[in-house]
């Protein structure tokens, strides 16, 4: 009896040993793996906060015409309508800003005035057109850096990102590419080291982006980086950060960036690993893909931060911020990209 109760007792206490030693090592690669990961670039908290004069940055998103679709037979009313994914709305509250909408068909002067009003602009994506808008924010962007060293970031998001491409060629870039529903580990070129958008991004961040599938692509078209080199329009304004390749291989650009401001094109969707949840996309929720998204819009936003535009009063602030117009449940579509839209009536 004694015998039994010994070897009952010792093989406990041996199935407890092992099965500490196997959570042992298993705790320690995942402790070893990313153990500096940060959605901070590394000298954000030394550098980039001693510039910042705005603690109420209020950013602009570019809203376009509601084309047709599934959208329009379900909410006929919305036919001719503005709009865009409250999930960019949400990724700029998420870093302490606010959202100012901006029509597509706005006049020149009024949104020259609405720009030196607010701290940066995104452009996003979605199926609209809105070349004519971009042009002008492109160019404010860049005379506020050449002329006056000041920070107006402007940040292009799939549409947006061939958007920033196309205002500056006369020539058609846009090639078809099977890369819808796809998400993909990042890959580098030689720039990023010295890039405004990954210069100073924690190592252990850029492991998880070349390593993991954290970037969710929804896009039929891309540039292709062949096409990209022949046109010197192109070379002389923006800098390639990462490509990636399609189903059948062709190599597309996904980040790239301007030479002079502080204007980036993503032709993939961060915000999207936070704020959309439609099972029938391919779009990476884990921790890594959440990080890399908040850091994106922690870059883009620190430079946004060092920008003095304002408004005349709060009043004035509370007439233009995106909280007065309606948005719109859109997760009950099957093939709807978006959780939420924000509707903007036309001016």
């Amino acid at each position: 009896m004694i015998f039994y109760k010994t070897l009952i007792f010792l093989t406990c206490v041996l199935r407890n040993s092992n099965s500490q030693e196997r959570n042992s090592t298993v705790n320690k690669n995942h402790q070893h793996l990313f153990p500096n990961l940060s959605p901070y670039p590394t000298n954000y908290f030394t550098e980039t906060v001693n510039h910042f004069v705005n603690n109420r940055p209020i950013i602009g998103i570019v809203a376009m015409k509601m084309k047709g679709g599934k959208t329009v037979t379900e909410y006929p009313a919305l036919k001719g309508q503005d709009y865009f994914g409250a999930s960019f709305v949400k990724w700029v509250e998420s870093v302490g800003g606010r959202v100012v909408p901006i029509p597509e068909d706005i006049g020149k002067f009024s949104l020259l005035k609405l720009l030196n009003k607010i701290n940066g602009v995104i452009l996003p994506g979605g199926d609209g057109d809105y070349q004519r808008v971009a042009k002008i924010i492109v160019q404010y962007s860049r005379k506020q850096k050449v002329k006056k060293n000041r920070l107006f970031p402007v940040l292009g998001i799939c549409l947006g990102a061939q958007i920033l491409m196309k205002i500056q060629t006369t020539q058609k870039i846009l090639k078809s590419t099977d890369s819808y529903n796809m998400d993909l580990p990042l890959i580098f070129t030689k720039h990023r080291r010295k890039s405004q958008l990954f210069g100073h991004a924690p190592e252990d961040l850029i492991r998880v982006i070349e390593r993991k599938t954290i970037s969710f692509n929804a896009h039929l078209n891309s540039i292709l980086v062949s096409d990209f080199f022949r046109r010197e329009e192109l070379v002389k304004h923006y800098q390639i950060l990462t490509i990636n390749r399609d189903i059948k291989g062709k190599q597309f650009i996904s980040t790239f960036e301007d030479k002079n401001a502080p204007i980036f094109g993503l032709q993939w969707h961060p915000e999207k690993s936070l704020f959309v949840f439609n099972p029938k996309l391919s779009i990476n929720h884990s921790v890594y893909g959440v990080v890399v998204a908040q850091y994106i819009m922690n870059v883009f936003m620190g430079m946004a931060r060092q920008n003095s535009n304002h408004f005349e009063s709060y009043r004035e602030v509370k007439n233009n911020l995106v909280y007065k117009y309606n948005h719109l449940y859109f997760g009950n579509m099957t093939d709807s990209s978006y959780e939420q839209v924000y509707v903007i009536p036309p001016m």
